[in-house]
């Protein structure tokens, strides 16, 4: 797997902290900040490879986990001519989301190149 993050500093890789259950949870830190991960299938790997790893299972426990903790937001494949995927994830730094991302099975095998990027609400943040 390839991480690219985007250009800045960053600080200590953090796990996010919440509290409450995850559909009503509170942020402990002002510093979580949603990250935009996206994952293009790697050239030497084939649509019709890809098709068949993810047929049974298309997200692993360790994504669902994610999912169920609130980390993970948003999610989906890309369906036009670059296979891949996007998620939308929340965490302390672009180094904490790595860390959890890499842990993710066909991540972690090496299938995507991966791009993360910090992200604001529209219009409340740009420099």
């Amino acid at each position: 797997m390839r991480l690219v993050c985007s250009a800045g500093g960053g600080r200590a890789a953090a796990a996010p902290t919440f509290v409450g259950h995850p559909t009503e949870r509170k942020r402990v830190s002002d510093r979580t900040v949603k990250y935009l991960i996206n994952g293009t299938l790697r050239p030497e790997k084939s649509r019709a490879d890809f098709l068949a790893r993810i047929s049974d299972n298309r997200l692993s426990d360790e994504a669902w986990e994610l999912v169920r903790n609130g980390m993970l937001t948003a999610h989906g494949f890309k369906v036009g001519q670059r296979a891949g995927f996007i998620l939308i994830m929340e965490g302390d730094s672009e180094e904490a989301v790595q860390a959890v991302i890499s842990r993710i099975p066909i991540l972690r095998d090496g299938w995507f190149d991966i791009e993360v990027d910090p992200m604001s609400p529209f219009l409340s943040d740009i420099r």
